[in-house]
């Protein structure tokens, strides 16, 4: 993570790659200190003014010592962020937000929506939000997820990813079925390799090659390795079919069916 003021800023474990900076487009503050426990990150994509290298739990700590004792109202700030409204408001990560339980855990697949959520969606806890943000890998999201749901078994696992990457590794289904996971699979079917299709408009004049996709019909394939599956296109019919999924003894999954680029990201 990333703390600091407008001219000076403390990274943590953060190594400012491709997907966290936005291809290097984001500014960071002149003076930047980072910390991380591998020396050859440090300085690797952005310049540091100063860099620490060693367990992020440890250094922290020791500098805490070294910092005056302080009384924060950290209530009042946690209501405040809980309270925050997003700049551009996403229906899908709101119903997420609002209908699953705190304690669930998300996995995002590499995806325009998982994007999004690495930015936009509310983590109320360590642990509880996960996004290949270092390396982006697409199909990543369902067995990372079943790994969570195995880990964990008494809390909901909620995985949400594209169609293209879904597509990748469907076959994890049948492990989550095999051992009643109670995993709640979110396709967000654009029928596309959205991400690619907007690095093609934006950079290749919409010159899009291959980034169409023919995919299979997700609830039937849902439905041939054993689970509860539904589609939906609206806000209140998802709200219906999270809710169906929540009075499940497993796994289920929900197609989302939207078009391309009615992502506003």
């Amino acid at each position: 993570m990333a703390l600091g003021r407008a001219d000076v800023a403390l990274a943590i474990g953060c190594r400012f790659t491709e997907v966290f900076t936005a291809s290097g487009t984001i500014p960071v503050p002149k003076t930047l200190i980072q910390i991380d426990i591998q020396p050859d990150q440090i300085g690797r994509n952005y310049p540091v003014t100063l860099g620490i290298a060693g367990d992020a739990r440890s250094i922290l700590t020791a500098m805490l010592r070294g910092i005056p004792e302080r009384r924060n109202d950290w209530g009042e700030m946690w209501r405040r962020l809980r309270e925050a409204q997003q700049l551009k408001p996403e229906w899908i990560i709101e119903t997420l937000r609002d209908r699953l339980p705190e304690s669930s855990i998300f996995f995002a697949d590499a995806s325009e929506m998982g994007l999004r959520m690495h930015t936009d969606f509310p983590a109320y806890a360590s642990r509880t939000f996960f996004y290949p943000s270092n390396y982006a890998t697409l199909g990543w999201g369902l067995a990372a997820a079943v790994g969570g749901a195995v880990g964990r078994p008494e809390q909901w696992t909620v995985c949400i990813c594209g169609d293209g990457g879904f597509t990748m590794a469907p076959q994890e289904l049948s492990t989550a079925v095999r051992y009643g996971l109670k995993l709640i699979v979110v396709i967000h079917n654009d029928s596309t390799y959205g991400a690619i299709k907007g690095i093609q408009r934006r950079s290749h004049n919409s010159r899009f090659i291959d980034t169409d996709l023919n995919n299979p019909d997700f609830v039937k394939l849902g439905e041939s390795f054993g689970l509860p599956a539904e589609r939906v296109e609206t806000p209140q019919s998802f709200v219906s079919a999270l809710a169906r999924a929540l009075q499940q003894n497993g796994p289920s999954l929900i197609e989302i069916q939207d078009t391309w680029r009615s992502l506003r990201i």
